[in-house]
This record gives C-alpha cells, sequence and structure tokens, in this order.
C-alpha cells in the first residue's frame, strides 16, 4: 500500500447515480488526469465506493485501460439486512467498474450496532464478502467506520477483517485507541479524509497556515499522521491532479516526521491553550452529542487535542523507518521505485516513500472559528 491514497470522493460528477450520458466530457477527461497523475507518482491505490455516485462508473471507463497488476482497487458497499442484497449492491459495483475483482472490498460504514450486527452475523455481509473471496472477487476486506469508540473497538474484537478505515488526525484524536486495537489484530489501518474532515486543509485560514509554517497545514497532518507506524496510509480526496502536490512535498520529510513536525505541533497546543483556554481544552467533549462524549472518554480525557502528551500517542524517538515495530527493510521494486516493506504475519506491506466533509462535531467546527 502506499502511504498516500487517491480517494475517489472530490473528482466524480454526481453523488448520485446518472446516465452515462450525462458525464460531461470535461470532468471525465479531469478524473482521468486525476488517475494518470496519481500513477505516475506511484500512488497506486485507487478508493471508491458504492456510495459515492458517478465516481465508479466514470472510474470503469479508464482503470481497465491500466494494468491491472500495478494498481490497487478498493470500492466500499454499506451494510444490508441481508447477504443476497449485499451482493446485489457489489455486483452493481463490479458492472460499473468493468473489473473481474477488486483488491480490497469493504463493508462501508458500520456505524451502529444494528449495522455491526448485520455485518458479522451468521450468513450475513461479512459471510458473504468471505464468499466473493473464495471466488476469487475480492482479495481482503476491511470496513469503514464513523462510530463511536465502542462500536469500533467491538468490531475490531471480532477478528474478521483485514483492515479497518477510521478517523484519526491532529483535531480529532479520539480514536487512537482503535488504531493500536487494529494494530495489535495485525490490521491494515487508513485514515479517512485527515484533509477535509480533518479541518478543510485545502483551504485554510491564514492563522494556520502561519503556525503551520514552514509546512503547510496539510503536509503537517499528514505527517502528524504518518510519524505513528499504526498508520499505513491517507486517503487524498483529489478534485484536480495538482491536489496531490501538497502531499509529495510533504513526504520529503517522511524518513524522520517527528523532527519536521515536533516544534509546529508545540506551537498549535500552545496558541490553543492560549486562546481556547484551558477549561474548555479539558472540557469540549462535555454537553456534545452522545458519540463524541463517548469517543473522549473511551480516550481517556478531554484534553487530548490540547495539551500535550495527555492522550495523543508520543512521538517516534527514532526515525519512521528505523522504528522496530515496523520491522522495515529497503529494496526496489519490480516498479522501479524504492520502498519500505512492512513484514507483517500477513505478508509484505508496500509503502511507496516517493509517494505518498469536514470533521464532525464540535470541535473542528470550534477550531475553524477560533483559528480564522
Amino acid at each position: 500500500m502506499p502511504v498516500i491514497s487517491c480517494g475517489g470522493m472530490r473528482y466524480q460528477h454526481k453523488w448520485q447515480d446518472v446516465p452515462p450520458s450525462e458525464i460531461p466530457p470535461a470532468n471525465q477527461a479531469n478524473l482521468e488526469a486525476c488517475i494518470h497523475r496519481s500513477i505516475e507518482l506511484g500512488i497506486n491505490h485507487i478508493e471508491t465506493a458504492r456510495g459515492y455516485g458517478t465516481s465508479e462508473m466514470q472510474l470503469g471507463w479508464v482503470l481497465p485501460k491500466l494494468r491491472r497488476e500495478k494498481i490497487i482497487v478498493q470500492t466500499k458497499v454499506a451494510p444490508q439486512a441481508t447477504a443476497a442484497k449485499f451482493i446485489e449492491v457489489f455486483n452493481t459495483s463490479m458492472k460499473y467498474l468493468k473489473l473481474d475483482h477488486v483488491d480490497l472490498l469493504t463493508l462501508h460504514g458500520i456505524n451502529n450496532r444494528e449495522l455491526l450486527e448485520w455485518s458479522v452475523k451468521k450468513d450475513g455481509c461479512l459471510d458473504a464478502a468471505r464468499q466473493l473471496q473464495r471466488e476469487g472477487r475480492c482479495r481482503f476486506v476491511g470496513f469503514t467506520t464513523h462510530a463511536t469508540t465502542q462500536v469500533i473497538h467491538d468490531t475490531i474484537r471480532t477478528g474478521e477483517f483485514d483492515y479497518v478505515n477510521l478517523h484519526w488526525y491532529f483535531v480529532n484524536d479520539l480514536n487512537w485507541s482503535c488504531i493500536e486495537a487494529a494494530t495489535a489484530k495485525d490490521m491494515g489501518v487508513f485514515i479517512i479524509s485527515p484533509n477535509d474532515k480533518g479541518g478543510k486543509l485545502y483551504e485554510p485560514p491564514q492563522k494556520l497556515v502561519d503556525l503551520c509554517a514552514p509546512l503547510t497545514p496539510m503536509a503537517f497532518n499528514d505527517l502528524f499522521c504518518l510519524a505513528r507506524p499504526q498508520v499505513h496510509t491517507l486517503s487524498c480526496g483529489v478534485a484536480r491532479p495538482s491536489d496531490f502536490d501538497a502531499h509529495i512535498e510533504a513526504l520529503k520529510h517522511y524518513d524522520n516526521p517527528a523532527a519536521a513536525i515536533a516544534p509546529i505541533e508545540q506551537r498549535l497546543r500552545e496558541e490553543m491553550l492560549r486562546t481556547l483556554g484551558p477549561d474548555w481544552c479539558a472540557r469540549w467533549w462535555q454537553g456534545r452529542r452522545s458519540t463524541v462524549r463517548a469517543r473522549a472518554r473511551r480516550a481517556g480525557s478531554g484534553n487530548a487535542s490540547c495539551t500535550p502528551g495527555i492522550s495523543s500517542p508520543p512521538w517516534p524517538t527514532q526515525p519512521t523507518t528505523s522504528c522496530p515495530a515496523r520491522s522495515i527493510s529497503r529494496k526496489s521494486c519490480d516498479c522501479g521505485l524504492t520502498q519500505s516493506h512492512l513484514i507483517s504475519q500477513r505478508g509484505v506491506r508496500c509503502v511507496t516513500t516517493c509517494s505518498v466533509r469536514r470533521i464532525t462535531g464540535f470541535l473542528e467546527r470550534m477550531l475553524a472559528v477560533r483559528l480564522k
């Protein structure tokens, strides 16, 4: 997996299905340019979903033209009440993508206990996905989630999934314990929307730009996440080919992200304490909706996003590439790119070093206002 993935939720024409004739040629040309730029950069993980409107259909006009063994294709299907319905929706995805298999099939949005039950019950969606896997129509099965940490933990605890897509970044670190649990299960960890729900970082206020200098806010957030060896890839939902540039710039610091971002994190947390006040930082989650309160309690502290060292995971003391937890070795892959290989019980995870809607809830909205 490349450490930056090409997310398919910003370049498509519509968020609902439309007839192919309604796709503007300019929109399709831009989408294809994004895909070709992604591959050129070594970002060969192309991610989409049945819930992304025309994304799958439009990708189906370009992906079959690429060398299939050189790309990692992921689509996502929401849990359904019956396995038959789940497979029906999956078949719709495959019809649009025009592929015989996907590398990653994701149960899209295990967000509450009913959807968890639909997923893991006998003859449910997970059993259906594993049958598709046995048939060679997908290689690995995971799940995405916007749930409370307890639901995420319960899903991970089943031990039935190969990877998880979840939210975790600088302005929302409440799911860190879930990442640790996934790591203990040897699962892949994919960070959902760190640049959009992580603070609309492609449209940052000037104050945030100044505080993050010499990095951009987007580069800081990328490195904040990737400094943790437990995090394997970040979703980069691009709207145009140039949107990859800031992420590639961030990867100049990939071998030692802690050194690049530790002083910036310190400035940000000090400014948050000064502007928002220690009482808000300690209690921001109180009175919020139950999902936010549950995450904060599970994290063990309400001030995780303000005070250094409270519940934020520690900075690596060594460069990422020498972290013993990752068991990394360097070599050149058959694609000719220098890659880092993460050896795990499930085999080799490949991380290309030359590539690489707003956060829901009160915390992000307050930060966006206060940082202007």
